[in-house]
């Protein structure tokens, strides 16, 4: 069991999920590349890139798909360099756009294993890279593809869980719930294959953080499903009238 903080935090501003990517540049030149984590690029590492989970991460919220950030951990505190400008004001695609808080949300979420197995949907999923897309593409029955998935999703999962320093005494288990075809996607700006699934869990898992490749730029964003509600069967009593013969 571990115990970590994420905080929501969602802007009046609707974008489209294919903005998210100037909307996390507009965020990063804001606040300065001098803070890792709203970026990930760390100049002293080998390969100019901070190799652990990121704790900033740009996705879009809600019906009117809102601009907002998660942040988890250390990206709580380092939510601060940005509140703390002077002004407000980042630019998208060179126009113009006032930042303004719409909701701001803070909370304790708890990562366990359980008996129980627990549903999610997962969105723009980018489940395949450059190895195991040519061994993906080579199955041909669906049943092949689903296990051969179920297995990334699973493996994606276990990274989450090493990035959160999860120390975990179970397995992780996972089933998928539908047949998840592919769909196109731009990362990067490579057409690239995505999923929307439906799974099963036995991990308790906080909505809105990412899996899976591009996680900071708002792809693999998991939610969980909530159990439906128990409705209580009423008896009826039923009374029979006996007339008299």
């Amino acid at each position: 069991m571990k115990k970590i903080r994420l905080l929501k935090i969602v802007f009046d501003l609707p974008i489209s999920y294919r903005e998210i990517d100037q909307f996390r540049g507009a965020i990063i030149q804001k606040v300065g590349q001098e803070h890792i984590l709203y970026h990930n690029h760390d100049n002293n590492s080998p390969k100019n890139y901070r190799y652990d989970y990121p704790l900033i991460q740009y996705k879009t919220f809600g019906k009117n798909s809102n601009a907002g950030l998660i942040c988890i951990e250390e990206g709580v505190e380092a939510l601060h360099n940005l509140l703390a400008q002077q002004t407000w004001d980042i630019y998208i695609n060179g126009e113009a756009k006032k930042l303004a808080i719409a909701a701001l949300d803070l909370k304790y979420v708890t990562l366990a294993c359980s008996e129980e197995m627990h549903n999610y949907k997962l969105y723009n999923w980018l489940a395949l890279n450059q190895e195991n897309f040519d061994t993906y593409q080579a199955l041909d029955a669906i049943i092949d593809k689903m296990q051969f998935l179920e297995q990334l999703l699973g493996s994606h999962i276990i990274s989450f869980a090493k990035g959160m320093h999860w120390q975990r005494q179970q397995h992780i288990k996972v089933t998928i719930t539908n047949i998840p075809y592919p769909r196109n996607l731009v990362f990067k700006g490579i057409n690239m294959l995505g999923f929307h699934v439906n799974f099963k869990c036995n991990a308790l898992l906080p909505s809105f953080v990412g899996i899976g490749k591009g996680v900071s730029k708002g792809f693999g964003v998991i939610k969980k499903v909530p159990k439906p509600e128990k409705t209580e069967r009423k008896k009826i009593a039923v009374t029979k009238t006996v007339q008299a013969q």
